[in-house]
């Protein structure tokens, strides 16, 4: 899409595959509940992220946009207020029939974090917080990788009730983000960074001289 298509057709495309993804959660979710493997393991049903993030990138092509530091604490606090209202959803709500408003919740909250942390002066120095999202952008992989484990080790050590007053619930987020976060620090300096510091001997550059 992005090679054939102009910025506007580009974010035109990329609506009607969010309302076609959309479409397919719901179909699948009426067909299979209460199963969640069909709708958990279907790419398809999981577009929300890609297609917020490209919107997001047609908005910024060729041109700046820039918040004032109030307006973008205030995407921080909203992103923060989503991401906290869906941890009160069993699984953070990925199962069920909760994707039908979570999966978009989720990577609504994302692009506020993205657009905050971007949408500042050139001029300006990158700032504590645009600095950490990007680096969370960079462990990424690892962040995707190990939360399962982490959430499993943390349910383990401290208990899961499950119930609506289950008040051990902030303890175990607190512990697996902890975790999740310090784990995929160390897979990306001691094992993700060599990989890509040896795939720069592989990678072909065209313009290289011979």
């Amino acid at each position: 899409l992005m090679a054939r298509l102009n910025t506007k057709h580009f974010a035109s495309a990329l609506v009607l595959i969010y309302a076609g993804s959309n479409m397919l959660r719901a179909s699948l979710i009426y067909l299979s509940y209460p199963d969640s493997v069909p709708l958990w393991c279907n790419t398809f049903t999981h577009l929300d992220a890609f297609i917020v993030g490209g919107l997001l990138a047609s908005a910024l092509h060729n041109r700046d946009i820039v918040l004032s530091a109030v307006i973008r604490a205030g995407l921080f606090a909203g992103a923060f207020a989503i991401f906290w209202q869906l941890g009160h959803y069993p699984f953070a709500g990925y199962f069920s029939f909760y994707p039908l408003w979570t999966y978009p919740l989720a990577a609504f909250a994302s692009g506020m974090c993205i657009l905050a942390a971007i949408a500042r002066r050139p001029t300006q120095s990158i700032s504590l917080v645009p600095a950490a999202v990007s680096y969370l952008g960079k462990i990424s992989y690892g962040l995707y990788v190990f939360h399962i484990p982490a959430i499993h080790l943390a349910r383990h050590i401290f208990g899961a009730q499950d119930l609506p007053d289950d008040s051990t619930w902030l303890i175990r987020a607190s512990f697996g983000a902890a975790l999740t976060f310090l784990t995929s620090v160390a897979s990306y300096e001691l094992l993700e960074k060599p990989f890509l510091r040896m795939k720069r001997r592989f990678t072909l550059v065209k313009s290289r001289p011979e």
